[in-house]
């Protein structure tokens, strides 16, 4: 493709900042007419990888694996196949209106705090090209999603030196992403369904997945909704004394999810499927308050370079709290949708 051609794509900022998959999906998604629809219907299930030392923590991608009266279109390739010509590639499917996602390594990127500091995985969002500068997408300090630019030889460099990081196997596919022209309509059942999915535990995959082949659509080692609080209490002793970093991330989720579920209670009382916001939000307002006071105690301590094992029986408290209030509230707003 020719130099000097222009082509941004929209890109709306994420009502919330989790891990950078889910917010660049709400960020191409707000540029539909139903992007909220599609938002709040589908980001309520949790998931975290306990234990190990990789922390995975994000909202259930069931719209990553089902396209069928989905919002989002996504095409997933090896990265190998297109490496050769990897910045044409980059160039005619921005032309083609696809955003491009892709794991890169950082070092090369100087939007990233860590430019030429150390070597790192991420997944990086282009979405549009202007005067041979890409704009790109995500959390370049590592702590809120932004919008940045950088050159086709910062680009072109942290996309063929990423094969040479050790967790490369990981995220070695590319995902073109595009959305539908189809409208997209909230299911209540679909969304009641992911909430009994929270509030028992179980694994949201096996609603679109064959029932002898849905436990093959997570990773072992993965706990679910509610029971996420009970995961983290069980390894609390070792995340306290050695990976508080790990600690934070699982804990940022969990608020998050709070803030997240405060604007859907706004969203299903505006467009009526519950007559009655005030007592549930009451409960999930209480609860993204503890929930942030607990994340931030936990940047305290990182801060402050304090081991937390003599936090242990405070958090143990705290957490089973937070569980005990997350049960009721959510037991509630399912009934109240029924």
């Amino acid at each position: 493709m020719e130099d000097g051609i222009k082509k941004i794509l929209n890109l709306k900022d994420p009502p919330i900042f989790t891990t950078p998959e889910t917010a660049t999906l709400m960020s191409v998604a707000l540029n539909h007419q139903d992007g909220y629809d599609w938002i709040y219907n589908n980001f309520i299930q949790t998931e975290v990888k306990m234990p190990g030392s990789n922390c995975l923590v994000s909202f259930v991608n069931l719209y990553s694996r089902q396209y069928k009266k989905n919002l989002i279109d996504m095409t997933t390739l090896d990265r190998e196949c297109v490496m050769n010509v990897i910045i044409d590639f980059i160039d005619n499917s921005l032309y083609n209106n696809y955003y491009i996602a892709l794991n890169v390594d950082t070092y090369f990127i100087r939007s990233y705090v860590n430019y030429q500091q150390n070597h790192n995985s991420h997944n990086l969002l282009i979405y549009g090209l202007d005067n041979n500068k890409y704009h790109i997408a995500d959390f370049f300090d590592y702590r809120f999603y932004s919008k940045s630019i950088c050159s086709k030889k910062e680009l072109k460099d942290a996309i063929l030196n990423y094969k040479n990081l050790n967790n490369s196997i990981s995220g070695t596919n590319i995902k073109l992403i595009s959305l539908s022209e189809e409208r997209y309509f909230f299911s209540k059942k679909l969304c009641i369904g992911l909430l009994m999915d929270y509030l028992t535990g179980e694994n949201s995959y096996s609603r679109i997945v064959p029932n002898n082949d849905y436990k093959s659509a997570a990773e072992d080692n993965f706990v679910y909704g509610i029971n996420i609080y009970d995961a983290v209490k069980y390894e609390l002793d070792d995340l306290l004394t050695n990976n508080l970093s790990r600690l934070y991330i699982v804990l940022d989720l969990l608020y998050k999810h709070k803030v997240l579920m405060r604007m859907r209670l706004k969203y299903l009382y505006k467009n009526n499927y519950i007559s009655d916001i005030n007592e549930i939000d009451s409960f999930y307002k209480n609860l993204e308050r503890k929930s942030l006071l607990l994340k931030n105690k936990t940047m305290k301590l990182q801060q402050k370079q304090i081991l937390g094992k003599n936090e242990n029986l405070k958090y143990i408290k705290i957490i089973s709290d937070i569980k005990k209030e997350d049960i009721v509230a959510t037991d509630t707003l399912i009934k109240e949708l029924n």
